[in-house]
């Protein structure tokens, strides 16, 4: 589980010192706590830079600035911003 995940990112970033870990959450925030504990992690703990990967389908801006503000607060600050797919059911983005 998360243990197991976390214990493989401390051993990779030492032995490989990567410049950063991508992190991309499930569709809709379904892996939110779990995406936002594993990064703040790596970026705190393993002392590895996390670029956190944030489809924003079906959020609101309100829940967009939350989760931004969570995301600082784990401290990551590199965050790729994505539109995500349409809804179901739709074929493309109405824009207003």
């Amino acid at each position: 589980g998360l243990d197991n995940l976390l214990t493989r990112i401390d051993r990779m970033s030492r032995r490989l010192d990567p410049l950063f870990v991508s992190i991309t959450w499930g569709a809709n925030g379904s892996t939110l706590s779990c995406t936002l504990a594993l990064a703040g992690h790596a970026q705190r703990y393993a002392c590895v830079d996390v670029l956190l990967h944030l489809s924003c389908t079906g959020m609101t801006r309100e829940q967009i600035a939350e989760v931004l503000d969570m995301a600082r607060k784990s401290g990551v600050h590199n965050i790729l911003a994505l539109r995500g797919d349409p809804p179901p059911g739709k074929k493309g983005w109405e824009f207003g």
